[in-house]
C-alpha cells in the first residue's frame, strides 16, 4: 500500500499535465469525512491533467476477484480421427441398451486416450454421443483448466441534490470531468477518420487500508439521470436541475495478482 501511495504522489508531483489543478467537491464538506474517492484524469503518458474529483463513498463499496476457468472434454482434447470413426461406429451398432449391446460397445473400444490430435467433431459431438449410450456423464472437474483472472470493474452511484447555485455549478462541472475523460477525440489531420484514445483515471479513497486501492481504469459508462427525484421535472430559478443521479462504471486496466494484492489491491 505504501508503494502505491508513492507513485500517485510522484504523478501528481511530477509537473507533467496542468500546473494547477481545480478541486471539486460533493458534498462541499467532503474533505471532512473520515473516508472519500479521488479521482482524477491521467494523459497516455501517465501525467495528471483536469481537475480533481472528490466525492462521498456511495452505498455498497465492493469489489469482486473473479477467475475464468475451461472445462474442456477429455474425449474432445484426445481425439482426432479415431473420434470420427468411432461416433460412426456406435451410430451403426444401433444401441438398445441389452447385453449384447454392451458388449459391442466393448468391442469398438471407449478408450480412446492413445489417440492424438485435437478433434475435429463439432459441438462436442462425440461426448455426447457417449454419454447417451453409456448413460453416464464426464465429472466437469477432471478438466479444470485456469484461464485468466477477469479484469475488476466497479459501479458506483452518486445522488446529488445542490442546495444553491455554487453547488449546482460543481455537479455540472463533476460530470463534464467524467465526460471528459471517457470521451475520444478527433485525431489532428486525420478529417475524422480517426480517434484519439480516451484518458484514463486513477481512483483511490482517502483511507483504504480496510478497503482496497484501485489500478489505473478507463471509465466504461456515464449514466446522469437529470430528474432522480421523479416525477414532474424540478428545476431552480436558474434551470438548474434540483436531483440529479450519476452512475459512472469504469474498469481496470490490468488484473489483480498475488503481489498486487499484498500491495493493497
Amino acid at each position: 500500500m505504501a508503494k502505491t501511495r508513492d507513485t500517485l504522489k510522484k504523478l501528481e508531483g511530477s509537473g507533467k499535465g496542468s500546473s494547477k489543478f481545480n478541486v471539486l467537491k460533493y458534498p462541499d464538506n467532503v474533505e471532512d469525512f473520515i473516508n472519500f474517492i479521488e479521482i482524477r484524469r491521467r494523459t497516455p503518458k501517465g501525467g495528471i491533467i483536469g481537475n480533481i474529483i472528490q466525492l462521498y463513498i456511495p452505498e455498497s463499496p465492493a469489489q469482486a476477484l473473479i477467475a475464468e476457468y475451461d472445462t474442456p472434454s477429455i474425449f474432445l482434447l484426445n481425439t482426432g480421427k479415431a473420434g470420427l470413426d468411432y461416433v460412426n461406429q456406435i451410430r451403426s451398432i444401433g444401441f438398445s441398451g441389452d447385453a449384447d449391446d454392451i458388449q459391442k460397445l466393448s468391442d469398438v473400444g471407449l478408450n480412446l486416450g492413445n489417440t492424438v490430435g485435437r478433434t475435429l467433431i463439432p459441438d462436442g459431438e462425440l461426448l455426447q454421443t457417449v454419454e447417451a449410450v453409456t448413460r453416464t456423464v464426464q465429472n466437469p472437474a477432471v478438466t479444470y483448466l485456469f484461464k485468466n483472472m477477469s479484469h475488476r470493474s466497479f459501479t458506483f452511484m452518486f445522488s446529488f441534490m445542490p442546495k444553491n447555485e455554487a453547488e449546482s455549478n460543481t455537479v455540472r462541472d463533476i460530470i463534464k470531468e467524467l465526460k471528459l475523460a471517457q470521451s475520444p477525440s478527433i485525431s489532428a489531420g486525420s478529417a475524422d477518420r480517426f480517434l484519439k484514445y480516451p484518458d484514463t483515471i486513477s481512483v483511490k479513497y482517502r483511507n483504504p487500508e480496510y478497503l482496497h486501492a484501485f489500478k489505473e481504469s478507463v471509465i466504461k459508462t456515464v449514466d446522469v439521470n437529470y430528474n432522480a427525484a421523479g416525477g414532474t421535472y424540478s428545476q431552480f430559478k436558474n434551470t438548474a436541475p434540483t436531483a440529479i443521479e450519476l452512475t459512472l462504471t469504469f474498469e481496470e486496466l490490468n488484473i489483480v495478482t498475488k503481489e498486487d494484492i499484498e500491495e493493497g489491491y
